[in-house]
């Protein structure tokens, strides 16, 4: 049986993820970002609706990326 994601509004997200909402709105794919829309956020319905975060998948999609830049400057500095 698959869990019941929970859906949380930005300023929460930020609070829970301990990041400010501007990085969070920056990582969105739209934005040039990882975060990918419709797994990691959703829109809402309407233009002016808060777009939802799902705390569990951006903490692994932050910590992957925090994974592969780690490889990255140990592949650089020769280690």
């Amino acid at each position: 049986m698959s869990e019941q994601i929970e859906w949380v509004k930005t300023p929460e997200a930020a609070r829970r993820l301990n990041i400010s909402a501007q990085t969070l709105m920056r990582a969105r794919d739209d934005r040039g970002g990882f975060l990918a829309g419709g797994i990691d956020y959703i829109y809402g319905q309407h233009e002016n609706s808060p777009i939802r975060w799902d705390i569990e998948s951006v903490k692994k999609q932050f910590h992957l990326r925090g994974r592969i830049s780690k490889k990255g400057i140990a592949i650089l500095s020769g280690e």
